[in-house]
């Protein structure tokens, strides 16, 4: 990676006659700002997923690289990013950040093909979102990772497209197409954060149900066990040993017995 690549990957863009419909949807809508795009826009989108797309493994793989540099705590996310002891590991890593940046890269490429029906992606988003849940209680994942994601590939996205003949003289065209893919990339993550949020709802959901269930079952054995022995009126009275009923019970015939001999 060059040293332009290593900058911040935030992309400084021309004004351009189009904004980011994505900026006050609400959860309900958030697919229709792709819905919403005109019928020139998506044919740029499709035109400059014909450069950034050709190699998907090496782009997605470059991606996540700016990633790591601009996030390092990112690197404790991946089990193969972890310090290596031996030698001859860096072909193997670099193998393995290009596979999950092509698995990443896929996911955009799904947005093409579902661009004039992109609400048919929702469930593979949601689901997406919802693996990340696990990620959160596991591992340092956290949503701001995903701004990250957003930022680096639009960086990488203007790298590539600059570069194409089609584009080099119209920074213009390059500017809009990668407004547009901010959007598109905004929504994809916007969604996955709603997929996201109802899977750590339902942890919750169920960690608290089963703290319940288990406070409960401990409740009715301790007093199902109470009954049995006779030694329990309810849960909130203390609860008495069979010898120290014996001891009291003796304890009260004595006293019965002074009393009667007086």
């Amino acid at each position: 990676m060059n040293d332009a690549e290593t900058n911040t990957c935030v992309v400084q863009l021309e004004s351009v006659e189009i904004r980011d419909t994505t900026a006050n949807t609400s959860e309900e809508n958030i697919m229709d700002a792709i819905d919403r795009l005109s019928a020139d826009d998506k044919k740029l989108l499709k035109r400059t997923w014909k450069i950034v797309g050709k190699n998907m493994k090496e782009t997605g793989g470059r991606i996540f690289e700016m990633i790591f540099d601009q996030s390092p705590d990112t690197k404790t996310l991946f089990p193969f990013m972890k310090p290596q002891v031996s030698g001859g590991k860096a072909d193997k890593i670099s193998l393995d950040i290009q596979f999950h940046g092509l698995r990443f890269m896929q996911i955009i490429e799904s947005a093409i093909t579902y661009l004039d029906h992109i609400k048919d992606l929702e469930p593979v988003l949601d689901n997406l979102g919802r693996r990340h849940g696990r990620l959160i209680e596991r591992t340092a994942f956290r949503t701001h990772h995903w701004a990250t994601f957003i930022e680096c590939t639009l960086f990488r996205f203007r790298h590539l497209i600059i570069q194409d003949s089609g584009f080099s003289s119209d920074v213009g065209k390059t500017d809009k197409a990668v407004i547009l893919w901010r959007i598109v990339l905004k929504a994809i993550i916007k969604r996955m954060k709603m997929g996201l949020a109802q899977d750590l709802k339902n942890r919750k959901a169920h960690r608290e149900f089963k703290i319940n269930s288990n406070l409960q079952n401990g409740v009715e054995k301790l007093s199902l066990k109470d009954r049995q022995n006779g030694l329990c009126v309810s849960p909130l009275t203390p609860c008495l040993s069979p010898n120290s009923m014996i001891s009291q019970k003796s304890s009260i015939s004595s006293t019965s017995s002074c009393f009667t001999q007086q």
